[in-house]
């Protein structure tokens, strides 16, 4: 039977400047989840904070609550003005986590892609790539609003799940 409230929920964050996503994944007494992601690039620093605090709340309900944040760097030719948003998410991110005493570990885009049997083909259009990532959360997602942003970490936060359930 189903409570009102979760027994655990994990996170992934995928901390891009432009298309980075942050994704919940609910899970229910009875195996049941529930998966909803957000764009970073559509989160004010404000909205970042109180996504976090409400999970700090859920820990004080008793809700296990676990994070994995994709260990990214920068990207050699990328914009300056692009590099500076991208570590502004970065460690804003971060900062809200530790704040908030949530629990969060790094992971390598490989390890986690791995897990789902991904990986970019030699060669492989980057828009090709993203839309296979995004086929896969929406298989394991069906229900889900899953865009091309927060693909990755709708997967990163299923990787997570499954590692800490």
């Amino acid at each position: 039977m189903e409570t009102d409230k979760p027994v655990a929920i994990f996170i992934g964050i995928d901390p891009g400047s432009s298309s980075g996503g942050i994704a919940v994944i609910e899970c229910y007494e009875g195996g049941n989840n529930n998966c909803y992601a957000k764009e970073i690039a559509k989160m004010t620093d404000k909205d970042i904070a109180a996504f976090f605090q409400d999970m700090r709340v859920n820990m004080e309900l008793g809700i296990k609550v676990k994070a994995i944040i994709e260990k990214v760097h920068a990207v050699f030719g990328s914009s300056a003005k692009a590099m500076f948003s991208f570590g502004g998410n970065f460690h804003s991110i971060q900062m809200a986590m530790i704040c908030n005493k949530i629990s969060f570990e790094f992971m390598l885009p490989a390890m986690w892609m791995k897990d789902f049997g991904m990986k970019k083909e030699k060669g492989e259009v980057k828009t090709v790539w993203k839309k296979r990532l995004r086929q896969r959360a929406e298989q394991i997602f069906p229900d889900a609003t899953i865009v091309t942003n927060t693909s990755d970490a709708v997967l990163i936060a299923e990787f997570c799940r499954r590692k800490h359930q």
